[in-house]
């Protein structure tokens, strides 16, 4: 999960190259808010996170203006259930286990698609959604619910 520009991944970047830093802004009994700001030789990227009950938000911003992508991996399967996925204008919706998540792209004129790969893991196998934008900012909602039972 996380950013990429310029064909690099954050997620994917390590070694002595990478610096990473992280400072809490705001810290009560129902909100946490934190910035995390990565160097990578001449490539700076920053995430701030509002994490609270309504969800997670995480606004990213690229600082050398290359335009931004954001991946997010969406649970298949976890070898006993099967999720449903559904992708629509500005986001993705997942029905697995009683429970709807949903993560969208608040930014303007976001292309939403799923990667032609998926990802195995010790709990189970993900196909891989993906934001892409033309802007070096990106403002992406996370959120979890039970779904109704009428």
């Amino acid at each position: 999960i996380g950013p990429g520009w310029d064909r690099l991944w954050l997620a994917g970047l390590n070694g002595d190259r990478l610096h990473a830093t992280c400072k809490v802004l705001e810290e009560t009994g129902n909100k946490v808010r934190l910035e995390m700001h990565y160097d990578y030789g001449s490539s700076n990227v920053s995430e701030l996170y509002d994490i609270s009950s309504e969800g997670v938000e995480i606004a990213v911003t690229q600082h050398q203006n290359q335009p931004l992508e954001f991946r997010i991996p969406l649970l298949k399967t976890n070898g006993k259930d099967t999720s449903e996925i559904k992708i629509c204008d500005h986001g993705f919706g997942l029905s697995f286990q009683g429970f709807i998540y949903q993560v969208s792209c608040l930014t303007p004129d976001v292309k939403v698609a799923m990667e032609s790969f998926e990802a195995p893991n010790q709990n189970g196998i993900y196909s891989i959604g993906r934001f892409s934008v033309t802007s070096n900012h990106m403002l992406i909602h996370f959120s979890a619910s039970r779904k109704n039972h009428n």
